[in-house]
């Protein structure tokens, strides 16, 4: 589901975003589908982005401000401060109508890992 079309209030850890890399501020990933997850971040107590794709996996993006929480809990993020903040805090080359959302990862039906 698109990020825009999410009716969600509130995005908890665990959730994913998926997107294509224009490269305007990185030129070497232009085209690459990216992805992120929130994730907390028990230096601040409370929730970052992290990529879970590519060369930059398991890095920490971004810690946004307290304003992007909501008054119900630290480790809960506005939806809304999300789409209004995705190109001043989050991926300034990608249109947020290209934004990909997902809230949990479903656990693979196949036992096999491989």
């Amino acid at each position: 589901m698109r990020l825009i079309d999410f009716k969600g209030k509130e995005l908890w850890r665990g959730t994913t975003f998926r997107f294509l890399h224009y490269g305007l501020e990185q030129p070497k990933r232009r085209g690459e589908i990216t992805g992120l997850m929130l994730v907390e971040n028990l230096d601040t107590r409370s929730l970052g982005f992290m990529y879970i794709t590519g060369y930059n996996a398991g890095f920490l993006l971004v810690a946004p401000p307290r304003k992007a929480f909501t008054k119900r809990s630290s480790f809960c993020m506005s939806t809304d401060w999300v789409k209004q903040n995705w190109n001043e805090w989050i991926i300034p080359d990608c249109p947020i109508e290209e934004v990909y959302i997902r809230e949990h990862s479903p656990i693979p039906k196949n036992k096999k890992l491989d």
